[in-house]
């Protein structure tokens, strides 16, 4: 049985908004990088099910230092 590997072309368009909601289960390197992601966008994020570990914690605390 082969697969085909079909290319589809898609545009990037600036957006004005972007706004969801991803529900997934408390984990170290999604808390890690939900923070990060979160410190570069604009405005205010909410981040639930965080996991609460000291080095997430270190995370935040990093990012905050750094002014976010």
């Amino acid at each position: 049985m082969t697969t085909s590997s079909k290319k589809i072309p898609a545009d990037s368009l600036k957006s004005t908004h972007l706004s969801g909601a991803f529900p997934i289960p408390g984990d170290k390197s999604i808390s890690h990088r939900s923070l990060i992601i979160a410190s570069q966008l604009l405005g205010v994020s909410t981040i639930y099910n965080m996991l609460e570990s000291e080095d997430v914690a270190a995370t935040a605390s990093a990012l905050r230092s750094a002014g976010v």
